[in-house]
């Protein structure tokens, strides 16, 4: 029987920030019980970027396999010439399913998943005002928004790729209960790869 995968990617969270994985001050329960029941990856580094968002080219890189200088555009984008997890396990037999940051094109998305939810197509955001757009099928992503990035910077209206802002509502807890609501409504006897990036 073929497994589920289900990949957690949290920006900026080193592993032992989990108590399971040695850390005595931080209680952690719902990752502790995962540790136990799952993989944990702890001599993993980050290997850098060529920016200071480095979660863009780690984002490509886990993707994709390849190492920091052979991705394209530091991962901003992924040419289809560059296999994605997502790609590879559709042709393996299994649905994908996708939440939360993508800061990797619209189009490799499209590419990597056969559904989703609450994608942010972006990054370094206010997680209480997150723009996200609703899983399109087609893997257009055409929705936009405008939005001030914060009350502090101005008047300076950015207009992201989205087609809703969940107002006040922190963007751990929207992929969350996105991906739960996927698990809970899942019914297929293909195997699932779900990808929850916070």
């Amino acid at each position: 029987m073929t497994p589920n995968v289900v990949l957690f990617c949290a920006d900026d969270q080193r592993f032992d920030t989990i108590a399971a994985l040695g850390n005595e001050h931080i209680r952690t329960p719902n990752l502790d019980r995962l540790v136990k029941r799952g993989v944990s990856f702890t001599r993993a580094h980050n290997p850098g970027g060529t920016s200071g968002a480095v979660c863009v080219p780690s984002r490509g890189m886990l993707h994709t396999g390849r190492t920091l200088f052979h991705l394209a555009a530091s991962g901003q984008t992924i040419p289809h010439d560059h296999a994605l997890l997502g790609e590879h396990l559709q042709r393996q037999g299994h649905r994908t399913f996708g939440t939360g940051k993508w800061h990797n094109s619209c189009e490799a998305y499209a590419r990597s998943f056969t559904d989703g939810g609450e994608i942010f197509f972006g990054g370094m955001e206010d997680h209480w005002n997150v723009p996200a757009c609703a899983f399109d099928p087609t893997g257009r992503y055409e929705g936009r928004v405008p939005k001030c990035r914060g009350p502090y910077e101005g008047k300076r209206v950015h207009t992201y790729i989205a087609d809703h802002i969940h107002a006040g509502r922190h963007s751990t807890e929207l992929f969350t209960d996105t991906a739960v609501d996927f698990f809970d409504r899942y019914d297929s006897e293909a195997p699932l790869f779900a990808y929850i990036a916070f």
